[in-house]
């Protein structure tokens, strides 16, 4: 189980399953235990709903870098 984060307001839902995917797999292929996979892919689906379009910028990658390794 893997809550959803808190978001203000969802912009654009375009590209959140291919992130979740990715973050998820990245964590995975990282040898990490399924709960961090979970939580990984959620932040990276968070950071894209509040965008348009699937382009995340350097600001979000820091964001997810922080939430990822902190």
């Amino acid at each position: 189980f893997s809550p959803a984060c808190h978001v203000e307001k969802v912009i654009d839902t375009t590209a959140a399953g291919d992130y979740f995917a990715a973050g998820f797999l990245h964590a995975l292929a990282r040898g990490e235990k399924l709960k961090k996979c979970l939580q990984t892919g959620t932040i990276l689906a968070t950071e894209a709903i509040q965008v348009m379009g699937s382009e995340l910028s350097p600001s979000a990658w820091n964001r997810i870098k922080s939430a990822i390794n902190g």
